[in-house]
């Protein structure tokens, strides 16, 4: 996939959770939680649970240091 495509991936899911955060009437938080929780079980019959935990992990450490730098 290139990364024009995985940009317009992106704009289609951000597009798609602004969606559901109004028919469902949920806060973005509430949201988030159902996402991840159900990302991760999603990666579990790929056998990439483990690698997407450390995806997250090096997303959260990073995200960290950056708001250290600000």
């Amino acid at each position: 996939m290139l990364n024009s495509e995985l940009k317009n991936l992106s704009y289609d899911i951000d597009e798609e959770l602004n969606h559901l955060l109004e028919e469902y009437e949920v806060n973005p938080l509430s949201l988030c939680a159902v996402v991840l929780a159900r990302t991760l079980l999603f990666t579990k019959p790929y056998g990439i649970e483990e690698d997407f935990k450390k995806l997250i992990t090096t997303v959260i450490k990073e995200n960290n240091e950056i708001s250290r730098m600000q």
